[in-house]
């Protein structure tokens, strides 16, 4: 029953050129299937940092709206700063406007004042002159011409009346001249301290803006970047992943080459009834699918996907004999049965393997242990079934 196994090993040697761990093959072997290693490990990375980089890009994108947002609002209150500004130097210049009118009141009510000072200083002198007026004051102290004296006591009352009104007139034109001043001054303060007041605050908003646009622009530019990092790194990603759908279709292609014969190793016999390998429940099923590791739409899922613990006991499906036992590039650590007929099975990411190559197996008998290696996102068993090389939906034949 073995007697055909050399020539099956040499044709499964020249087809995979050292892509399958095969019992008794050399080291050089082993090294592609480290590469292989190495290549699931790298297709992780790389999505991952791809994954990190789009995050990042997306966060910086965010950032930059908030940015803009916040500058769209710090512009309208520059403009309105800047309105501010405007209307306290426009008041300034109204304020230069009527000081102008103000100095010219301001120099006639001084000119005005000079004139009543000159008035009651006069006055002053005629008092003085008259009262010391040797005939005005025996007119005063005469006892007959009453009317004289009176007519002199009211000339006097005059001319201390007149004093009267000029000191009157004066104070009364100082203290406007005051009053003038002082709103002047006071209107002159006023306009400065708006005019101040608007373009320390238009300065601040200023300086916020520039701070905004700076930011902002930095946000854009890391953006940018990861957003090219990203496109480099799903660059990267899809070739390795042709790297690792080449080694794919290698398996695939041992499958399809591999002769039949006859149900031999205890094979099914062509019954095509196969025991479910582990319990648990059907996690993906057969056909297309989004990549779970690269999140890639409409790939083709080969077989389905047992949703157990890793550890638990992987059962053959049916009677047949190990053609593959090892590392297998995306597949992990795998098994495949020939069960004869052209029909085989396949169990892929297992933690461990519990046969050989060239080892008869039945239906049922433990061959490996649920794991997560080569390109898997947790532990599960991956289950084939494969009709002359071609993947059909096992639950046809469960």
């Amino acid at each position: 029953m073995w007697k055909r196994r050399p020539s099956l090993v040499a044709l499964l040697a020249t087809l995979l050129a050292g892509s399958f761990v095969i019992a008794g093959a050399p080291g050089s072997v082993a090294q592609q299937t480290d590469k292989q290693r190495q290549l699931a490990h790298d297709i992780a990375e790389t999505s991952k940092a791809t994954q990190q980089a789009r995050e990042a890009a997306v966060a910086f994108q965010a950032e930059k709206a908030r940015l803009e947002s916040t500058l769209g609002s710090l512009q309208t209150q520059l403009d309105a700063s800047q309105a501010s500004l405007a209307a306290a130097q426009a008041e300034i210049d109204r304020i230069g406007v009527v000081s102008s009118l103000l100095v010219a009141e301001i120099d006639e009510t001084q000119r005005e004042l000079e004139d009543a000072s000159e008035d009651a200083k006069a006055s002053a002198v005629l008092l003085y002159k008259q009262r010391n007026n040797s005939g005005v004051l025996e007119l005063i102290g005469s006892t007959s011409g009453s009317g004289q004296f009176v007519e002199a006591k009211q000339y006097l009352e005059h001319v201390s009346q007149k004093r009267r009104n000029d000191l009157s007139r004066a104070h009364r034109l100082r203290k406007a001249l005051d009053g003038q001043k002082a709103e002047l001054d006071e209107q002159h303060r006023l306009a400065d301290e708006a005019r101040a007041q608007a373009a320390a605050k238009a300065q601040e908003i200023e300086s916020l803006v520039a701070q905004q646009q700076s930011a902002r622009d930095g946000a854009a530019r890391a953006q940018a970047g990861f957003e090219a990092q990203a496109a480099q790194l799903t660059a990267k990603q899809a070739e390795e992943e042709a790297d690792l759908a080449a080694e794919d279709a290698r398996v695939r292609a041992l499958i399809a080459a591999i002769p039949d014969d006859g149900g031999s190793g205890g094979g099914l016999g062509g019954s095509g009834a196969f025991i479910r390998p582990v319990g648990g429940s059907i996690t993906s099923g057969f056909g297309y699918r989004t990549d779970p590791v690269t999140g890639a739409q409409s790939t083709f899922h080969a077989g389905i996907d047992f949703g157990v613990g890793c550890g638990t006991p992987i059962k053959a499906a049916g009677n047949g004999s190990v053609i593959v036992a090892g590392d297998q590039g995306g597949y992990g650590n795998a098994v495949i049965i020939n069960h004869g007929g052209g029909l085989v099975t396949l169990y892929g990411h297992q933690s461990a393997i519990a046969v050989g190559y060239g080892q008869a197996v039945t239906a049922g008998q433990v061959i490996g242990y649920v794991g997560s290696t080569g390109k898997s996102t947790g532990c599960h068993l991956h289950f084939e079934v494969r009709q002359n090389g071609n993947p059909v939906n096992p639950l046809g034949y469960l």
